[in-house]
């Protein structure tokens, strides 16, 4: 099991992860997409 507890993620002033906590049982398959990521797959 993976366990992330209360992560933030700053790049100077910008916050790209605020306050994130979440838990990976074994076995689970999870992604991480970006709404960049997102958005690339819907335009042409």
């Amino acid at each position: 099991m993976i366990e992330v507890k209360n992560v933030t993620k700053k790049y100077g002033k910008t916050i790209a992860v605020d306050n994130i906590s979440f838990t990976i049982k074994e076995g689970e398959i999870i992604r991480f997409t970006s709404v960049q990521m997102e958005q690339e797959k819907v335009l042409p």
